[in-house]
């Protein structure tokens, strides 16, 4: 089992992500990734010192009745840290608030892929503006695909930034 202050590799966030077909499977498995990366930056930045007092101390914000267990809580202390930027941030909370208890039609998916991608160093050469003459299946697997590169490449960006060594 991989240590928890060690940051995930860019190839295991890959694969996971890879796994999952389904689009709403698929953000699922990504709010699930940045859960964790952002339980394990926190962690990692926090609790970096391996002596007992500093445990003792740490540890229990952790857990479940803790306040370190919120993860808008930990969005807020990294941000407050400097280690966290506003647009990755707002990144994180736009995925945690996202509700995908109900599958994701092409309009959600476009209306999604947009937010990300404005809030983002992460840039779509090509829009998301299906051409009319494709059929809907069609259109729904390429705005599919699109969503899932642009989520892809936010997790990716977020480990190295969360991670850095200039932190």
């Amino acid at each position: 089992m991989k240590n928890i202050n060690e940051p995930s590799c860019e190839s295991e966030i890959l694969e996971t992500l890879e796994e999952h077909e389904n689009i709403n499977d698929f953000i699922q498995i990504a709010i699930h990734i940045l859960d964790s990366l952002i339980f394990k930056a926190v962690k990692y930045y926090l609790n970096n010192s391996q002596n007992y007092e500093t445990q003792f101390i740490v540890e229990p914000l952790f857990l479940n009745n803790g306040p370190l267990n919120d993860n808008s809580v930990q969005l807020k202390l990294l941000l407050g840290l400097g280690k966290l930027p506003y647009k990755w941030y707002c990144f994180c909370n736009l995925m945690f608030e996202l509700d995908i208890t109900t599958p994701l039609g092409i309009d959600d998916i476009k209306n999604l892929f947009t937010k990300i991608t404005n809030n983002s160093n992460v840039r779509s050469k090509v829009k998301l503006n299906p051409l009319e003459d494709l059929p809907t299946k069609i259109k729904l697997s390429l705005s599919e695909a699109k969503l899932k590169s642009a989520v892809s490449l936010q997790l990716i960006e977020l480990n190295k930034t969360l991670f850095s060594t200039k932190n």
